[in-house]
């Protein structure tokens, strides 16, 4: 909930007229953040990138009005200082464009790319980012598209796919509002009553791109208050609940549970954050192996007994309502007492959903993903090899279109493996079947046929909607793993080769 709230705190403040902070009459590369900026970067012409910024978004149609900010801060300059002496810093500036749209917009994905355009020739003179204020219309509730980057930046998305995303969500029978953002995989999508959750969910979890993307998960807040006033942003300002939800967790029967909780009269606020989405560069490419972070619950109550109450009810949740897919652990949790002023036991108890309170940290992670393997060749072989990967990589890529019967642009190059145990080829391709299909069905079949009649074959998958392929020899030549799925924009597939390196 703090992650979600600060975020939407943030978009709430971008509104208002072109304001400057005070700073210096020009900076160096070093005060802007390195050197991505030139040298002696004046404020004024800082603001004047940003001003221009607001002036040609203002003239995209279907764009109402556009306002920006120019702020300075400061970051640690990541050197330690001597004894006595005060933290180093480094002025940092970023601008900030609030655009506010008119309602009934044709063709969101069109728009967002031009605003992103618009951004990124703002952010070669000062870092600029701005957000989308999508009103209430005939197409669904208030929106925010945000192009603000965060510390959790994994795939930055296209703007019109996020664009997709975000209509996917306003579509969704319940939701007040709804969020995407280009940096961050948590989108939200706000209801009026928790008693919606469960509905919600099943909802989301029928989106064929939840789970990737800008839908890796969902936050989805509710109000306890009916009366609770509704923010810029679209969600409400007044006492809220929220969960986190990914394409498995939690699952339909245990969102029930939360639910009851949730609008239980002596609970203030309860916050559920499912399995720790991650960027798909490391679940669909190389198929990272590494557990997923365990799903937690935190309750707020009022009173001992409430607090003892709630307790008893997560520790008898049964095994069956809790249960979800391989690779999702048993959810931890913490209920406060919000009216006790003692630490410990008086005003907290804290265990795992389904399990007596003292119990152990129970060990049920279990991934059913492949193990990766590593090629061990001199340097020359090793170069030589990664890039005939690369050919065959991309060859596979481009024979897939052929299958489905229009052809993608694939996109492949040659990246450092993980834990830094050689590199490999590794790429991807959306095939855009919906220009010539009205479902991906049969394309996805033929796809995945091609693949196994040429020997691969199919491997389990944690994520709904994912389907993975591996080669037989975990060795050979070419993509040895390959991934594919359905999403708003088409059919993409990810394949990857062996990692390959000069030592072991």
């Amino acid at each position: 909930m703090k992650q979600l709230c600060v975020v939407l705190g943030l978009l709430g403040a971008l509104g208002g007229c072109s304001m400057v902070s005070q700073g210096p009459e020009s900076l160096t590369e070093g005060d802007v953040g390195g050197d991505r900026f030139p040298k002696d970067t004046s404020v004024e012409e800082m603001q004047a990138a940003v001003d221009d910024a607001v002036e040609g978004i203002e003239i995209i149609k279907g764009v109402e009005s556009a306002s920006s900010k120019l702020v300075q801060g400061e970051r640690p300059d990541g050197l330690s200082p001597l004894p006595d002496q005060p933290q180093q810093g480094v002025t940092s500036w970023h601008g900030t464009i609030s655009v506010d749209l008119e309602r009934n917009v044709p063709d969101l994905g069109r728009l967002a790319t031009e605003v992103e355009e618009v951004l990124s020739d703002a952010s070669e003179t000062v870092s600029t980012g701005g957000t989308l204020h999508v009103p209430e219309d005939d197409h669904g509730p208030r929106a925010t598209l945000s192009f603000l980057r965060t510390d959790r930046s994994n795939e930055i998305m296209p703007p019109e796919e996020l664009a997709s995303s975000l209509e996917l969500l306003r579509d969704i029978d319940g939701a007040m509002s709804a969020f995407v953002s280009q940096g961050d995989p948590v989108a939200a999508v706000g209801v009026d009553d928790p008693s919606l959750w469960p509905d919600v969910a099943a909802q989301l979890r029928e989106l064929p791109d939840l789970g990737f993307g800008a839908l890796t998960a969902v936050s989805i807040a509710a109000s306890t208050d009916s009366a609770a006033p509704v923010s810029r942003a679209g969600t409400p300002t007044g006492r809220f609940n929220q969960l986190r939800i990914d394409a498995t967790s939690p699952s339909p029967a245990f969102l029930q549970v939360l639910a009851e909780l949730a609008n239980d009269d002596d609970v203030v606020r309860l916050s559920y954050t499912g399995a720790k989405p991650e960027s798909p560069a490391s679940t669909e490419l190389s198929l990272n192996t590494a557990p997923l972070e365990r799903p937690s619950l935190i309750v707020e109550v009022e009173g001992e007994a409430a607090l003892e109450r709630v307790t008893a009810v997560l520790t008898s949740v049964d095994d069956v309502v809790t249960a979800v897919p391989t690779g999702v652990s048993r959810a931890e949790f913490d209920v406060f007492d919000v009216l006790s002023d003692d630490a410990g036991p008086a005003g907290e108890l804290a265990g795992f959903v389904g399990l007596p309170l003292g119990s152990q940290v129970p060990d049920e992670q279990v991934v059913s993903a492949p193990d990766s393997a590593t090629l061990v060749l001199d340097p020359g072989a090793a170069d030589g090899r990664v890039a005939a990967d690369r050919v065959l990589v991309t060859n596979l890529l481009d024979a897939a279109g052929a299958a489905a019967g229009i052809r993608g642009q694939p996109d492949v190059g040659v990246a450092e493996c993980a834990q830094e145990q050689g590199e490999h080829a590794e790429g991807e391709v959306t095939i855009p079947i919906f220009e010539v299909a009205s479902s991906a069905d049969a394309a996805f079949a033929a796809i995945t046929a091609a693949w196994v009649a040429s020997g691969y074959i199919p491997v389990s998958s944690a994520k709904v909607g994912l389907a993975v392929y591996a080669s037989s020899d975990p060795l050979s030549p070419g993509a040895t793993t390959i991934a594919i799925r359905e999403s708003a924009a088409g059919i993409r597939i990810y394949a990857s080769s062996v990692c390959v390196a000069t030592e072991f």
